[in-house]
């Protein structure tokens, strides 16, 4: 009932170092797991970091917005049971893409980490983990990434809308690459349009 209901743990900006000597006063009382989904439970990473010890729910608190914490958290703590894919679509959460790669074993949602504009990628990094779950269609959009020879030669298996890669600015059709993507169905009026040819 504490943990749940008691207005002693609600936020209040003007008293929060108070909240903190709450549950630490009440510690031995508390259920962690039922606190951690509170949303009237507010702490920013410093806080939470002050109160990392005790027994929260830290897949929970994933998706809680009233835990305040970024990437720089979450980074500092990757052995924690985090909820790696809502943390993927938590917009205060900007992974960049070499934690992504050393973490790749984690529960991603690679399906919306493919339209994340703010997180960039490379074909490198694209191409290191070309073996996930990620949307094609949407990363054929994405103009941090140059789809080279090697890159189309690993992806010919994936659900990319070749007729629409063939509008992209940076698509240039040399023989080379016409030879990798000849059973793709390619728009070859967009192909004969292109002026380098």
């Amino acid at each position: 009932y504490l943990s749940q209901n008691s207005s002693y743990f609600r936020y209040n900006p003007k008293k929060n170092q108070e909240l903190i000597k709450h549950i630490q006063r009440f510690a031995n009382y508390l259920d962690f797991s039922v606190l951690s989904n509170r949303d009237d439970v507010k702490f920013d990473e410093g806080e939470l970091e002050s109160l990392s010890s005790y027994s929260w729910d830290w897949f929970a608190i994933s998706s809680n917005y009233a835990f305040d914490f970024t990437q720089n958290f979450v980074e500092s703590h990757p052995d924690w049971n985090w909820d790696w894919l809502t943390l993927s679509r938590r917009r205060n959460c900007v992974f960049n893409s070499d934690f992504i790669k050393t973490h790749k074993e984690f529960d991603w949602d690679w399906d919306y980490l493919s339209i994340r504009k703010e997180i960039a990628y490379s074909t490198d990094f694209i191409i290191s983990l070309v073996d996930r779950n990620w949307n094609w269609k949407a990363l054929q959009k994405r103009e941090d990434i140059v789809f080279t020879e090697e890159l189309l030669s690993l992806i010919l298996d994936k659900d990319v809308d070749w007729k629409a890669f063939c509008q992209r600015k940076d698509f240039y059709p040399t023989m080379q690459v016409l030879r990798i993507l000849k059973d793709k169905k390619l728009d070859w009026q967009a192909i004969s349009r292109r002026e380098e040819l």
